[in-house]
């Protein structure tokens, strides 16, 4: 009896942390949906690091997503057409492989972000 007891218990506690877990997956996949720029990046990347302060000069509202710390990160990353390179810079419905500055720009002015 007490071993069901403790089987119980365990799994029940898997299943909230489980939970919790999806919901966190969740919240950032409908802020990665919702962005209408996203920067699929990796945290020893400079090309990376390029990217994000182009875009932050300019003022732009993105989303980074490491996609070597986060699974989901790695997924959409790859579901977006990514294929080893980074960054990928999500503009709109529109991805760009690679940071060039005058490209970003234009899709920027494109999209109206």
């Amino acid at each position: 009896m007490r071993v069901l007891l403790v089987v119980l218990i365990a799994v029940s506690g898997w299943l909230g942390v489980r939970q919790i877990h999806l919901a966190q997956r969740a919240e950032a996949e409908q802020m990665a949906a919702s962005a209408e720029v996203v920067v699929y990046v990796t945290s020893w990347c400079e090309v990376c690091a390029q990217a994000r302060a182009h875009l932050e000069s300019k003022g732009v509202e993105y989303v980074a997503r490491d996609i070597e710390k986060s699974p989901e990160a790695y997924d959409a990353y790859r579901a977006r057409g990514g294929s080893g390179g980074v960054p990928l810079i999500v503009i709109g419905d529109e991805a760009l492989m690679g940071f060039n500055p005058e490209s970003v720009d234009v899709r920027l002015r494109a999209a109206g972000a």
